[in-house]
């Protein structure tokens, strides 16, 4: 079936009623062609992410004639690994997801786009999972509702994405991990994923467990806890940065400078606080340490 008159919304014109889904990974990841196939309205409109970063967050609402509901699909701009393009695109999706919380509306389901060809997820999801978390419903709340999107498969053998699936699926932080194989039917298959879960809280790896959790459980549980410190931090000086940029002077250019080295320290935090969460270790840490030391160093008391 063909979706009903898909068009481009303002966030003042989304209803609580509206499923809200966000497509949100690195540029050139396949994001801006999942929400085109997904709700039937023209690649020309919806773009390709050839200037990401200096691009505004979009969004797309359309009646699903399936599941008779009213779908909003959020195409936001790609995350880098430089400060100066994550204050860019933090303070962004800062201002749009506060914007959307003072609505009292609420984020039905993430998909975090990776492209399968690539060894590792290199861009760190959870500076994006931060700032989305309130209009998620808390920080656990973003994990659980987020679904890893592999995309790209035509650039890999099949051999190679299938042992790279199944490693991808193997990691205990991902609830969900599906193909998107930039064609109509698995585009509407993410959708119905994200509309099968948004009348529940299913429990994510993430979540607190009914049974005794492990010790490795209860350390993760930990780490996700001290996230939401950490991204309140982080939040807090990108907000101090933006505000520094409008009005950059000799006078406060060193302050400017001091802030961004705050910020590139808590990146690399984050950074390996998001290796820590689905490896069990950092790759920038001896394996020897033990991980409870580890989760110490980076959250002190």
């Amino acid at each position: 079936m063909s979706n009903s008159h898909p068009q481009t919304v303002r966030l003042k014109e989304l209803n609580p009623g509206d499923i809200i889904i966000l497509a949100v990974g690195p540029t050139g990841s396949g994001k801006s062609s999942f929400v085109s196939r997904a709700s039937g309205i023209g690649d020309d409109i919806v773009g390709h992410e050839l200037v990401s970063k200096t691009s505004e967050i979009m969004a797309v609402k359309y009646t699903d004639e399936e599941s008779g509901q009213d779908i909003v699909l959020v195409d936001t701009p790609g995350l880098s690994n430089t400060s100066k393009d994550d204050s860019e695109v933090l303070n962004m999706f800062t201002e749009w997801s506060r914007k959307l919380k003072k609505r009292g509306l609420v984020i039905a389901g993430i998909l975090y786009f990776h492209r399968i060809s690539d060894n590792r997820i290199g861009t760190n999801p959870l500076r994006a999972l931060c700032v989305f978390g309130e209009p998620c419903g808390g920080l656990n709340a973003a994990f659980s509702k987020t679904i890893l999107t592999l995309t790209m498969w035509d650039e890999v053998d099949e051999a190679i994405g299938d042992k790279r699936l199944a490693e991808l699926k193997s990691i205990t932080y991902w609830r969900v991990v599906l193909k998107f194989m930039d064609d109509v039917e698995t585009a509407r298959e993410l959708v119905r994923e994200v509309i099968r879960n948004s009348g529940g809280q299913r429990q994510g790896p993430m979540s607190n467990q009914t049974m005794v959790p492990t010790d490795r459980e209860s350390s993760r549980l930990e780490l996700v806890k001290n996230l939401e410190t950490l991204a309140e931090r982080q939040l807090a000086i990108l907000r101090k940065i933006g505000e520094e940029s409008r009005n950059i002077s000799d006078s406060n250019a060193p302050a400017l400078r001091e802030l961004e080295r705050e910020y590139e320290q808590l990146r690399l935090q984050m950074d390996e606080a998001w290796e820590l969460c689905i490896y069990g270790q950092s790759q920038k840490a001896s394996p020897s340490v033990p991980y409870s030391r580890k989760l110490r160093r980076l959250f002190p008391r």
